[in-house]
Formats: structure tokens, sequence, C-alpha cells
């Protein structure tokens, strides 16, 4: 009875059309050496964040603005060598003056890494997604418009959720790196647990 069960139901049987899972390789050898999380955001936003054009139709490359923290906030959002990775993927880097002195990084150590070194205006006109610790206040979150900014959100606070709400009015893009889940697969990006260990909780 099976065998001619099997031989009369087979040609009815709908072939499986699962795929097995296949890991996305890195494009790039310079992304393939950027820190986890940083790689990670960039693969999402590449498929969001086009590069600008000219007038003339030629394609700029994508602008990355790194601005200085708030007074207290003694760590950057982006040192010189993961600065110099994105550079050598074809990105261009520009970083407010001095943003990485209280972290122990001189505005020469990101010149000789390739970018380019301004006042905070001309970062923020300049660029066009931004990595930050902090997010920008809200009475400057309007020089962001339909501009993205990747920082330490914390959406589900109370701080938090006037952020978004500041940034949704000035349409700003906000990309929330404590959103990302705790759990194992994600470990990598789990920036709540790196940060605490850094500062003696275990």
């Amino acid at each position: 009875k099976t065998f001619w069960r099997d031989r009369l139901l087979w040609p009815l049987r709908r072939p499986s059309t699962r795929r097995p899972f296949r890991a996305a390789p890195a494009r790039g050898p310079a992304l393939a050496a950027m820190p986890v999380p940083a790689r990670a955001v960039l693969r999402s936003l590449r498929a969001r964040v086009r590069p600008w054009s000219s007038p003339a139709g030629a394609v700029r490359p994508l602008t990355v603005g790194v601005v200085k923290e708030p007074a207290g906030e003694t760590r950057v959002a982006m040192v010189p060598s993961v600065a110099k990775a994105f550079i050598k993927d074809g990105y261009t880097v520009t970083l407010e003056k001095g943003a990485g002195d209280a972290a122990g990084f001189p505005d020469s150590a990101y010149l000789e890494a390739g970018c380019a070194v301004k006042d905070r205006a001309s970062v923020i006109q300049d660029g066009k997604v931004f990595f930050s610790i902090n997010p920008p206040a809200n009475e400057e979150l309007h020089q962001f418009g339909g501009k993205t900014v990747v920082g330490w959100v914390g959406r589900l606070l109370p701080a938090g959720k006037e952020i978004v709400e500041a940034a949704t009015k000035a349409n700003v893009q906000l990309v929330d790196t404590t959103a990302v889940p705790r759990i194992t697969i994600a470990q990598k990006l789990d920036v709540l647990s790196s940060q605490a260990k850094l500062a003696g909780h275990r």
C-alpha cells in the first residue's frame, strides 16, 4: 500500500520552496575589518540611503558625519581606525573639530586617517548619515532634517520618547542602537551589554 500510495501521490506533491539559509558575505575588505555594530548598521542603511547626485548626474560618495558629544561625555562615536576603514570602502568621513579629544583621539589622528575636520555647521551640512553616542539636542534636530542619525536613543525611556517625537517632527531618521534584541545571536550587536561591561558591570 505504501508503495502504490507514494507512486500515485508523488506527482501531486508540491516541490519544497525552502531555500537553505546562507549568510550574506561582507562586501569590501574594509567592511569586513569594521567593528560588527558599524558593519551591521551600514548594511541596513545601504539599501535605504543612496549616494547624492549632482545636477549633472554624477554620483557623489556618501558622506558620513561625526559630531562632537555634549559636555561630560568622554566617548566618541568613531575612532580613527574605523574612519579609515569607512574611507577605504568608498565613504567620505567628516568630523567636527575636537570630537575625539575627550576620548584621546586628536584631530591630527583623524586627518592622518583621511577624514575632513570641520566646524559643526559644516559637518551637519555636508553629512548624510551621522554617528553619535548621544542624539543631537531637540533644539538642533531640525538641522538634521532629511538625514539619518545613528546613536544611543533609548526609545523606551521617557527622554528617548521625547527625542523620537522631536525627530519625527523634524523629519530625521533615527537608528536606535539600543533596539538590538538581547539574544544570543545578536550578542555582537548588543551595545547595552558591551557598554555596561566597560563601565565595570558584569
